[in-house]
């Protein structure tokens, strides 16, 4: 089931705050979790080109290498930031 199926279902079962996240990368899936409850939204993915985000900048050219229709693995790239510092 997808986050999108899910998110009136939260939202009617939970008296806090539902923040949306996962497959949300534009206007449209913003819109659409906040038609369905959301008060909140994350979007990540879709940030981590900018170079503000802590990725290295070859991790973000190899973002802007495939298509944006499809789904590839690696494990060149774990997510996390242990030398992450705070950019202003």
């Amino acid at each position: 089931m997808g986050g999108f199926a899910l998110i009136p279902q939260v939202v009617d079962a939970v008296k806090l705050p539902v923040i949306a996240a996962g497959g949300i990368a534009d206007g449209r899936g913003l819109a659409a979790a906040f038609a369905l409850g959301a008060e909140g939204v994350q979007i990540g993915t879709a940030f981590l080109p900018c170079a503000g985000s802590g990725a290295s900048k070859t991790y973000r050219t190899a973002l802007s290498l495939f298509a944006a229709n499809g789904t590839d693995l690696t494990d060149a790239f774990t997510g996390r930031f242990p030398n992450r510092r705070h950019v202003e």
